[in-house]
């Protein structure tokens, strides 16, 4: 009885980050099996039986085995101890086979900081991220929508004012309105140093800007409030830093706001105005690795990065699905038009529909036209 994780065939998998000390229980329900042709084994059990193995085929998918009972302690006396962590061990396999093929272009103004390597770096080291990160440099010249085109999603961050802000604007507009999603990093939502245009005309940030970034030191992961939102999928802790850079105190008008940091601020929240989603992260993307000041690389910021790109690789949830219960029906309906009238909302949402910063009859009309499609 009482097994735990032995040897460790591939000792740096993400399957085994931060599962030091896992104990399988009194019975250690598992059952003695080999390797299927073509799989790679991850770990042992101290007993030498197959802990965990995966199979992997490009453009098929991923599927890892984990060995064991799902079922802990709680619920089973002999089953694995739930005060180990055999829930970061199902959660680190569940985020390994949720890993994107997508490319990804990080665009920065950097001002002398690595910032833009520092993000490729912490998202393939995660495994999720498998296709092409490539860098750009905002500061001396604008990329075109058509490069932009050619990747599954973006990230932006500012240190500097980028070379032509509007034109930058405009294009990750146009590139949110028919390619891909965006994610964006302090400095990209301000109007110092980020992208206007029709970026801030047209609100596509969930991030209420500042004029400049503000400084709150040290802030860490607060209250989330749309628990099991996959921004936070893996997320235990996060620390922005002895610089503590943030764009906003809130989220825009129309956004849905995911997470909080300590203090009560946004930390992350997501809109769709285009074909994909925009998540807004608010921090400054350089860790600690590169710049001293920056978000503390022992923490998960570099998690936060690459569930915010796979995030927006794919669309929200139906819209008119208004209270998010996975049903478009008449409580939807109902829950709009109590929060257009009354200001009281499902958690995340506003009368504000269409994102314009009013709460009107447009965001009437368009709620009631896709409710009338359907999802």
């Amino acid at each position: 009885g009482n097994l735990g994780i032995g040897a460790r065939a591939q000792p740096n998998h993400p399957l085994l980050a931060s599962v030091e000390g896992f104990d399988l229980g009194q019975s250690s329900y598992h059952t003695q099996v080999g390797l299927t042709s073509g799989s790679s084994l991850i770990a042992s059990w101290t007993n030498g039986a197959v802990a965990a193995a995966e199979r992997s085929v490009r453009g098929t998918g991923r599927v890892l085995g984990l060995n064991m009972f799902p079922g802990s302690s709680d619920v089973l006396p002999d089953g694995w101890v739930s005060s180990t962590p055999g829930a970061r061990l199902m959660t680190n396999a569940l985020n390994h086979v949720a890993r994107s093929d997508m490319d990804v272009l990080v665009i920065g103004s950097p001002f002398g900081v690595d910032g833009s390597g520092d993000i490729r770096n912490k998202v393939k080291a995660t495994g999720r991220v498998t296709g092409r990160i490539d860098l750009a440099d905002a500061e001396t010249s604008t990329p075109s929508q058509q490069l932009l085109e050619a990747y599954s999603g973006v990230a932006v961050w500012t240190n500097s004012p980028p070379a032509d802000k509007a034109l930058l604007g405009n294009v990750l507009a146009g590139y949110n309105e028919t390619a891909g999603g965006v994610v964006t990093l302090v400095g990209a939502s301000t109007a110092t140093f980020g992208p206007t245009g029709r970026w801030t005309a047209e609100q596509f940030s969930p991030l209420a800007a500042l004029g400049s970034p503000a400084y709150e030191p040290n802030l860490t992961l607060g209250s989330s409030l749309l628990p099991g939102h996959p921004l936070l999928a893996g997320v235990d802790a996060f620390n922005n830093g002895v610089l503590g850079a943030i764009d906003a105190f809130n989220e825009s008008p129309g956004a849905r706001r995911v997470v909080n940091y300590s203090n009560g601020r946004v930390l992350g929240a997501e809109r769709q105005r285009g074909i994909r989603p925009v998540v807004g992260l608010n921090f400054f993307a350089p860790s600690s690795t590169v710049f001293a000041n920056g978000w503390l690389a022992s923490t998960d910021g570099g998690i936060l990065i690459t569930n915010a790109l796979t995030r927006v690789k794919d669309r929200l949830p139906c819209p008119a699905d208004f209270n998010e219960d996975g049903f478009l029906d008449f409580f939807d309906f109902d829950d709009f038009v109590t929060c257009f009238e009354s200001g009281v909302c499902p958690p995340g949402r506003s009368g504000d529909y269409d994102g314009d910063g009013f709460a009107d009859f447009f965001d009437f009309d368009a709620f009631v036209a896709d409710f009338e499609n359907g999802c």
